[in-house]
């Protein structure tokens, strides 16, 4: 795969290089001081970081900065690619001691070091003061989701503190996430919009608890590994719950994007994340849906040191209020006692989860856990499963390492 992919990129270099590939977002160049609109257009790839500032490698240097407004790395702007039809957009401030401004809001200062990414979207203006600007253009149109009339209604009485967009960054059963707004702040959130009048039928008092449930249990987690709750406010009719946005993406457009993923660097990642199971599972809190797609990185995906934070506790269980013994999570990372008959569940079913989350890290092959059935299969034959598919290819100390992280996670009837 690596030898594949390095043959591929000369290729993709020539034909970028010759204008053979045409790119789907860029930035247009402007000087105020200079006549023409734009003086520049710069292609944003998925695979490449646009660094802005004085030094002569960056992908945008200016140089025509006589009072030294400019810093040597002052902004950067970064993709994070989900799959080939999605992708986020972001900017971030890198220390400049002038500052760089979005829309005429600053995003970064030196106190604060290097800022958190701002999404962009269609149109935004990146400036650095007081001269140049960078227009953002992309071709694509990203996924849009409207609030239902009663939503609309509902969320003009808190218009002053919070904006919803119809931006769409994620949807599910329970609900939609949408990009919001800290008004007074200008912070970018994330909102995430749950209908409290789904929950119909003889289960609907059930189905309510579950759906408030999410915010009473994040808002009583704090912790560097889970993503930070920020506020939530429900209506008779909906659930309208603020969290940070994690401008790194998950882990899946981790995986994507990067490929190959190092034996360190997922010692690192599985870490964090036992860091902040342990933490939930003091708390008597049991996610039961961990999966890639609810590990988000805090930061860039390209930083060299990865902050990961656990998110979407919609299944979520807290065992001293109720029983757990509901069919409920992703079937590829569920537990065999929440795949069989049903059975009292504990906390051990997330550790099988994190177990099936660092082999897919490790081997990047969802799709070989999938058809194996392991939840399906006894001790012995996931022992043997494991053992040739992936400690079996690896060197004696990297197999020796992988059955030391992975193998406590492993057993179907973890004690």
């Amino acid at each position: 795969m690596a030898s594949q992919l390095a043959a591929k990129q000369p290729n993709r270099e020539t034909n970028r290089s010759c204008g053979l590939e045409t790119p789907d977002k860029c930035l247009l160049l402007s000087d105020r001081r200079k006549q023409d609109e734009y003086q520049e257009l710069i292609p944003v790839w998925d695979d490449e970081i646009v660094k802005v500032g004085r030094d002569p490698l960056s992908r945008v240097c200016i140089e025509d900065d006589a009072d030294n407004v400019v810093s040597r790395e002052h902004c950067e702007v970064y993709v994070v690619v989900y799959d080939e039809s999605n992708s986020h957009v972001y900017v971030r401030d890198r220390r400049s001691s002038n500052g760089t401004f979005v829309n005429g809001v600053r995003i970064g200062t030196v106190e604060s070091g290097t800022s958190a990414g701002y999404l962009l979207e269609h149109g935004d203006m990146i400036e650095i003061r007081p001269f140049w600007t960078l227009t953002f253009c992309e071709n694509r149109r990203p996924k849009l989701h409207r609030l239902t009339n009663v939503q609309e209604t509902e969320s003009k009485l808190f218009e002053t503190k919070y904006h919803i967009s119809q931006r769409c960054l994620g949807q599910g059963a329970e609900g939609v996430v949408c990009l919001a707004t800290e008004v007074e702040t200008r912070r970018q959130l994330v909102c995430k919009v749950v209908d409290l009048t789904a929950a119909k039928g003889k289960n609907a008092p059930d189905g309510l608890r579950r759906r408030l449930q999410e915010a009473d249990v994040l808002r009583q987690l704090q912790h560097p590994n889970i993503l930070p709750y920020v506020d939530a406010i429900i209506s008779p009719h909906s659930l309208y719950m603020f969290m940070e946005l994690a401008t790194g993406g998950d882990l899946w457009s981790f995986l994507y994007q990067r490929g190959a993923v190092s034996e360190f660097e997922t010692r690192v990642i599985v870490r964090q994340v036992v860091r902040a199971l342990d933490y939930i599972h003091h708390k008597g809190v049991v996610h039961r849906d961990l999966k890639p797609e609810n590990i988000l990185l805090a930061y860039s995906p390209n930083s060299k040191c990865h902050r990961i934070m656990l998110s979407d506790f919609g299944a979520s269980a807290v065992p001293r209020r109720s029983r757990m013994l509901t069919h409920i999570g992703t079937a590829n990372y569920q537990a065999p006692e929440i795949q069989g008959q049903p059975q009292l569940q504990t906390a051990a079913v997330d550790i099988w989860s994190l177990g099936v989350v660092a082999l897919t890290v490790l081997t990047h092959h969802m799709d070989d856990f999938r058809t194996a059935g392991l939840h399906l299969l006894d001790q012995a034959r996931v022992d043997a499963f494991l053992e040739q598919n992936v400690f079996g290819g690896a060197g004696r100390s990297a197999a020796g390492d992988r059955k030391a992280n992975c193998g406590p996670c492993r057993s179907s009837c973890p004690m």
